[in-house]
């Protein structure tokens, strides 16, 4: 693969990965008092504990007084009430569509306008 090709592509990469990533945000998630293992809990949670600390657990689930979860292949534990703060990863709606939307517009914008500067681009209809 050319060197050209190889820095086009990570471009391409870094830009997916900063355009998915304004796509979702953090909203509040309220433990219910009598939560157990059966109790479903998202996909994800951050967890902030009382040191401002924060930790993103998959597959998360309490049992007893004790949030559990994964992070790659370890589990993790942390007492419930160590934890100040849960939150659910969300997908922002707008977000994701001004994202969808508004970054091909300003790309065709900003190629027009460069390709238009000094040409005449005017339709031939």
């Amino acid at each position: 693969m050319s060197r050209a090709k190889s820095s086009s592509r990570r471009l391409w990469i870094l830009v997916m990965m900063t355009a998915v990533g304004g796509c979702v945000n953090w909203r509040p998630y309220q433990l219910g008092p009598g939560s157990t293992a059966a109790t479903p809990l998202p996909y994800l949670l951050r967890a902030t504990g009382q040191d401002s600390s924060r930790i993103v657990l998959t597959r998360p689930f309490v049992q007893a007084d004790t949030l559990y979860g994964f992070i790659r292949r370890d589990t993790i534990s942390l007492p419930v009430s160590g934890v100040v703060r849960l939150e659910r990863e969300r997908l922002n709606l707008g977000r994701t569509l001004a994202l969808a939307i508004g970054v091909p517009a300003l790309a065709l914008g900003v190629v027009y306008l460069v390709a238009c500067v000094d040409h005449d681009c005017t339709p031939g209809f």
